[in-house]
């Protein structure tokens, strides 16, 4: 029985695991392991009174298990007690040394109290066994079950370095065994046969981190414990509309389908089919409507010069439809095309393009006359790589935007193999089977040109396999950060650690540090769409980020300077999500309640003949109680787009017919585009602002805006990147629910520059310049009688 309870707590089968461990320790009251592994189900699925409830209950042989030490741990931290939290962990690596999520926890918990040289040990331990993982998954699912001989020797001393010398030991056996020509092993062998006489059988302790600590003066934790952020702020409760949404793709004049090189309706099997292609929404006329570029694939090999398969640029006629212009606007990009971004890379007030592909990358010039002009050899140092999401932006502050390229896989077969499984099925290969391939960072040297700045400034960190990008000042320091989303391997948090008085540009690689690399267990997800935003209210940058199908998506909330926690199972996202795979995502108010939702764009990314997972996945919109809680809306209450099941990929917000509600469109792998207006009716008043900065380049990225209305305060922050594929239309939403006015208006500009406006009018746009008075934005063609 406890062996199906603990199949049923893996698979998050709540309703079958509880009542089963329930039995087991009526029966059983000193059985510690049913105990352990209610505690775990308490944790992912319980109210906090009913975690309380089981800690109060355990029985004294508890103490000896690892696993009840972490759930106690969990409690700690999520009631604020992080003496007592590290405390837990502490205890739990004492008894286990290769708890993973111990190891991981108590590092972000040292961090928090101040603790940081002490818990770079245990990040270093997380960084290893992360690596660790990875060769032992490649070892198991090598094609031809015979392990490549540099795996077992990284197999070998990845698990000597962790203290573990017997698999050490055993690894470097295997490959003596395996016969090959290794000059490494046999030495290896021999002088860890030596240190086995004195070394127990798992872990060898002096190796691990938690030797070199002593927390037992942190206080061990009370049943009765409280929870002291119960007062967080509430929720405005103004909205008591339905929030809804309409397809009006068709009636818009948009008829756009991705091409993904196969037959992306019955199944993906190479690599570069699953992807799915990029939007960008941008205002390329500067007529004031929002326009939308669409990427394209192409039958593969890519050639140059072919004309059936092209990117698409959609001008907003201002009626509520779109005309396609990419002739007229010569853009004439036939490349094997992933995400897009817009900015103005020469700061002339014309917003550009700047293209990601399979192959070379492309950057095309605002001419600012409705034209293009392709500027591709601007960048000369670019590689012919594989670049999924993209940034225009300053980072070293010396007022020329720069170009973030993320990348994602590298293999001299990556575009032709096919992955044998074990059922016979040739298909997508895990992106386990190959090396990720390096990010590049090309700075802008004010004359139109870039150049590879990627080692120089610490951006050249191994094992990344990005699909997701978010660029932000998630410090306050007037310095853009960057938070990569890695498929399957540690998420990168690129602090930018640059002196303010210095435009000498250095990152420092903290996502371990700063919470963000890994999961709640300490597990790397495979990481796609980011979505960025201050859901809690409390002034900080949150990051939501999806992954993989049966793994949670995350939700890091901010705590402040950089630092963040996994707060998926507390905000109600955790098991909701389990049964999809995530692409595309984004924080926004949809019914303008001051609250920021959540909509995310789903689909498989394969689908073997016989195997049960879903292919098709119906997206999901979640709505924000005000507290940073999310529930989930009934599909059928949302619009039948919501009902039915997509192959979802990038999603992108844009208010496209100003109406003050933002609207979402989403690409899919095979399927046309779909833009979807919102039609929530009743929404709460609302306030849009468009920022152009004159002390920093003009797309005034990094800018926080903070509103007052009564007493209510938001906080909005423009950032870049906007996670998978795509660029945001490039301004900020505020939902104001029942208020009329705006109280204060203050902006903190990045250079420093701060400005602030009171008794401000809602139910509008303004425009905002850098040391200017508002005004409200003039659109060249009214799509309304009512539009500004």
């Amino acid at each position: 029985m406890l062996a199906i309870a603990k199949q049923a707590v893996r698979r998050q089968e709540w309703d079958v695991a509880e009542p089963l461990l329930q039995e087991l320790i009526v029966n059983s009251p000193k059985l510690v392991e049913a105990h352990a592994q209610l505690g775990i189900l308490r944790q992912e699925s319980s109210p906090l009174p009913a975690w309380q409830a089981w800690q109060a209950a355990l029985p004294s042989e508890a103490d000896r298990h690892p696993d009840i030490w972490v759930v106690r741990g969990n409690l700690a931290a999520q009631t604020g007690n992080m003496q007592t939290a590290a405390r837990c962990y502490y205890e739990s690596l004492r008894l286990d040394p290769n708890h993973r999520q111990a190891n991981y926890l108590l590092g972000q918990t040292l961090t928090a109290l101040d603790r940081s040289s002490e818990a770079a040990p245990f990040f270093a331990r997380s960084e290893v066994m992360q690596q660790l993982e990875q060769v032992l998954f490649e070892i198991y699912h090598a094609a031809d079950r015979t392990a490549d001989p540099d795996l077992l020797r990284r197999a070998a001393e990845l698990s000597t370095s962790v203290g573990r010398y017997w698999e050490g030991y055993e690894w470097a056996n295997h490959a003596v065994a395996a016969g090959a020509d290794l000059s490494w092993a046999t030495p290896f062998v021999e002088q860890t046969k030596v240190a086995l006489n004195t070394i127990p059988p798992r872990t060898h302790r002096p190796a691990t981190p938690v030797s070199d600590i002593n927390l037992s003066d942190y206080p061990l934790p009370q049943s009765d414990a409280t929870n002291p952020s119960e007062g967080r702020r509430p929720s405005l409760a103004n909205s008591t509309a339905t929030i809804t949404f309409a397809d009006v793709t068709k009636t818009a004049g948009i008829n756009f389908t991705y091409f993904n090189g196969g037959n992306a309706t019955q199944e993906t099997k190479k690599m570069y089919e699953f992807t799915g292609g990029g939007i960008a929404v941008l205002d390329y006329d500067s007529d004031g409507w929002p326009d939308i570029y669409f990427t394209q694939g192409c039958t593969w090999p890519p050639v140059a010069g072919q004309t059936e398969y092209l990117d698409r640029l959609y001008r907003n006629r201002g009626d509520g439809t779109f005309e396609d212009v990419t002739t007229a606007a010569g853009i004439v990009e036939d490349r094997f095309s992933q995400g897009v971004t817009a900015g103005d890379y020469n700061n002339d007030g014309h917003t550009d393009l700047f293209v990601a592909n399979i192959g070379r990358n492309h950057l095309y010039k605002n001419n600012g006359d409705g034209t293009f002009s392709d500027v591709d050899d601007s960048i000369a140092t670019q590689d012919e790589a594989w670049s999924t999401s993209c940034a225009i932006a300053d980072f070293n502050g010396d007022g020329h935007p720069d170009i973030y390229a993320v990348n994602y896989l590298t293999a001299a077969d990556i575009y032709d193999v096919e992955c044998e499984f074990p059922s016979g099925y040739r298909g997508l290969c895990p992106p386990q089977r190959f090396e990720g391939q390096q990010d590049r960072l090309f700075l802008g040297t004010g004359d139109g040109q870039f150049r590879d700045a990627t080692d120089e400034t610490g951006i050249g960190v191994p094992h990344g396999k990005g699909l997701g990008l978010l660029v932000a000042d998630f410090t306050g320091n007037q310095r853009l950060d960057i938070f990569v989303a890695n498929d399957g391997v540690a998420n990168f948090f690129f602090r930018n650690t640059t002196p303010t008085d210095s435009q000498k540009l250095h990152f420092t690689e903290q996502g371990l540090a700063s919470g963000t690399a890994l999961n709640f267990e300490g597990v790397a997800e495979a990481g796609m769409g980011i979505a960025c935003g201050d859901v809690n209210g409390d002034g900080q940058l949150d990051l939501f980020v999806t992954n993989y199908y049966q793994e949670s998506n995350t939700l890091y909330l901010g705590r402040g300077a950089g630092f963040f926690e996994d707060a998926t199972r507390r905000a109600g996202l955790h098991i909701v999500s389990l049964p999809f795979l995530g692409f595309g995502t984004q924080f926004l108010d949809a019914d303008l309640d001051g609250d920021l939702d959540l909509v995310i764009a789903n689909g498989h990314v394969d689908n073997p003949p016989g195997d049960p997972k879903p292919y098709h996945m119906r997206p999901q919109l979640f709505r924000n109680d005000g507290t940073g809680r999310f529930q989930e809306s009934a599909a059928e209450s949302l619009g039948p787009y919501f009902e039915a099941s997509h192959l979802g990929r990038a999603l992108a917000k844009i208010d496209f017919d100003g109406d003050g509600l933002e609207d979402i469109l989403v690409s899919h792998l095979d399927a046309p585009v779909v833009l979807l207006k919102n039609t929530t009716p009743r929404p709460g008043n609302s306030l849009t602002l468009r920022l152009r900065a004159t002390g920093s380049p003009i797309d005034a990225l990094g800018t926080t805006v903070m509103l007052t209305a009564g007493k209510q305060t938001w906080q909005r922050q423009l950032t870049a990147g906007d996670g998978y594929q795509a660029s945001n239309e490039r301004q900020l939403v505020f939902g104001l629910g029942r208020h009329s006015t705006i109280d204060r208006l203050q902006i903190h500009w990045p250079s420093g520059h701060e400005q602030v406006f009171t008794d401000v009018a809602v139910g509008h746009t303004l425009e905002i310049t850098e040391g200017e008075t508002p005004h409200p934005i003039v659109r060249k063609r009214p799509a309304t009688e009512t539009a500004e």
